[in-house]
């Protein structure tokens, strides 16, 4: 892979450097992940853990358009069958060292996806196929968060943006029966229960529709030319956090002192918000 300039006027991904890097931090969570969980896996997940561990590189960064339409930024092997996960820097402006940060902050997410995999098989109804999707990245993201914490200290997840999905795991986890990591960590069949709670799963998803059409209005009580990046900003947090708590504070003191010029924003609180 060669260093290249994707168009005019955007910047430049050492393609080979990013996937090494990542290659190596991939290495460096399995091995986390060995340490917190191995216990609780069952034979097929430390099967799994021990190929990966051997193979070594496991993350592929693609260039070019996403897999998925929505310009998603990543995703794990099921996507596209070959047990790899998959990054697409292309999709963002950014170059070697923004790339390799970014995906970093997502890999212990993918990284957890192979040995996290509720079984769905048996799941028929398309609205229950889409909670049973809804859940497993809230659980997986919650115990990304968790190993990260214990491990490497807290971290803002800019680009996980699974606070409602967690939210909804919270709920109704014990319910399912479904909170020790002996089940986390097996192949257990316990997602074939979660038709009961489609109730909590459309307060959840009325909760998220509520939240962005507030923040739509906090947004535009700023200048116009602030609103869309504010908008934009203000939905990561709470998509991340899963809620608008603390965010209405924030912006008020924000308010007191909005700066104008493009310069001036760039070292504003908004950056920091």
């Amino acid at each position: 892979m060669e260093k290249i300039e994707n168009q005019k006027g955007r910047k430049m991904i050492d393609y080979e450097v990013v996937e090494k890097e990542l290659n190596t931090e991939a290495r460096n969570i399995i091995l986390l992940i060995k340490e917190d969980y191995y216990q609780y896996m069952s034979q097929d997940k430390k099967r799994v853990l021990g190929e990966l561990l051997q193979n070594g590189n496991i993350v592929v960064v693609n260039q070019g358009a996403s897999y998925f339409k929505d310009r998603t930024l990543a995703h794990g092997g099921r996507a596209l069958k070959d047990g790899k996960i998959h990054f697409y820097p292309d999709v963002r402006n950014f170059d070697t060292e923004k790339a390799i940060y970014v995906c970093q902050k997502l890999l212990i997410h993918e990284c957890l996806h192979y040995f996290i995999q509720p079984d769905a098989i048996n799941l028929k109804d398309g609205l229950e196929k889409e909670m049973a999707g809804f859940y497993t990245e809230g659980l997986v993201e919650r115990e990304a968060r968790e190993l990260h914490a214990r491990h490497k200290g807290q971290s803002v997840f800019e680009e996980a943006n699974y606070g409602y999905n967690i939210c909804f795991v919270n709920k109704i986890q014990n319910e399912l029966g479904a909170s020790s990591y002996e089940v986390i960590f097996s192949e257990a069949d316990y997602l074939s229960r979660i038709a009961n709670y489609k109730a909590e799963y459309e307060a959840i998803l009325k909760t998220r529709k509520e939240d962005l059409a507030i923040l739509g209005e906090w947004a535009r009580k700023f200048p116009e030319n602030l609103q869309r990046r504010i908008a934009n900003r203000i939905r990561t947090i709470a998509l991340r956090n899963g809620g608008i708590s603390g965010i209405e504070e924030k912006l008020a003191s924000l308010q007191q002192s909005s700066p104008e010029n493009k310069e001036e924003r760039k070292s504003s609180e908004f950056e920091r918000l």
